[in-house]
């Protein structure tokens, strides 16, 4: 499978499905009204789809915040990679993170995860509750 990408504006504050990344020139080809915007990779954030979908159906990537409902507690936490194959979800307001071999079906391409945000566009999700 090809890697997929997205990729947060740090200028325009927007999100942009990308096309192409040319690594030589630094620039990244993003979808815009009418086409293809070549953007510098330095004004955006990359973030790598894991190849699965979760509950709702959306695809889940690097930066997202996903919620896991399991019997008697609701779990939200920061899908990271740290390696070129390595996925966890980072918890938040607690110290147990777990990977996605907790949560995956790679047969089906799906997890038991629900994307409700990203560390961008969502940062009030990040809040821990007191």
């Amino acid at each position: 499978m090809l890697p997929k990408f997205r990729a947060w504006d740090t200028t325009l504050k927007i999100m942009h499905d990308v096309q192409i990344i040319d690594w030589i020139s630094e620039t990244v080809g993003v979808d815009a009204i009418g086409g293809v915007l070549e953007t510098p990779l330095k004004e955006l954030k990359l973030m790598q789809s894991t190849g699965l979908k979760g509950q709702n159906g959306i695809e889940v990537f690097d930066g997202d915040i996903v919620r896991l409902f399991n019997v008697g507690f609701i779990y939200k936490g920061v899908v990271a990679q740290n390696s070129a194959t390595y996925w966890w979800i980072k918890g938040v307001g607690t110290s147990t993170d777990f990977t996605f071999e907790d949560v995956a079906d790679y047969r089906n391409y799906t997890c038991e995860l629900e994307v409700i945000g990203n560390i961008y566009e969502n940062q009030d999700l990040l809040e821990v509750a007191k």
